[in-house]
């Protein structure tokens, strides 16, 4: 068995409507305040029948502006909630981005440096050009002899 709580008017009819019949009986208050929960604290407020209604009357406002609140609550974190979503997207996005930014920069480095040590490497290891040849050793004709030396004739005087 299903029972909806009453909203605010169905408060105020039935308040109007207790307050109308004679509440003084105990047996009619303790029914009046199972069927309606927030009657128990317009009775435990209201001293006469006269000030029933006008207890009743803050009653149902404060159940309305409590009801309107926790809608604007609600209304204000799903928002809240969207807003956050959306924001998250955003940053989801841009991080992808630098991502992909940071991989090109990544690659283009690496070929750098691959670059730089096969050219490096080319200078500092020789190959096989550069090992001398049998033509490149000096023979015992290349050697001088005592008339390519320079004598005495062949200085230079400060004159």
């Amino acid at each position: 068995m299903d029972q909806e709580q009453p909203t605010g008017t169905t408060i105020a009819a039935g308040l109007t409507a207790v307050a109308a019949s004679s509440l003084a009986i105990p047996k009619v208050r303790k029914k009046a305040k199972k069927k309606v929960p927030q009657l128990s604290k317009v009775l435990k407020r209201a001293d006469n029948p006269s000030d029933l209604k006008d207890e009743a009357e803050v009653e149902v406002k404060d159940e309305l502006t409590s009801k309107m609140q926790e809608k604007f609550q609600d209304s204000l974190q799903s928002m809240v909630h969207s807003k956050a979503k959306s924001m998250e997207k955003k940053a989801q996005e841009g991080l992808l981005q630098v991502r992909s930014k940071l991989a090109t920069i990544k690659e283009a480095g690496e070929e750098f440096q691959s670059e730089l040590k096969s050219s490096n490497s080319r200078k500092l290891v020789p190959g096989a050009n550069d090992i001398k040849g049998v033509s490149s050793i000096k023979s015992s004709t290349n050697i001088k002899s005592s008339t390519n030396i320079k004598g005495p004739q062949h200085i230079k005087h400060h004159s």
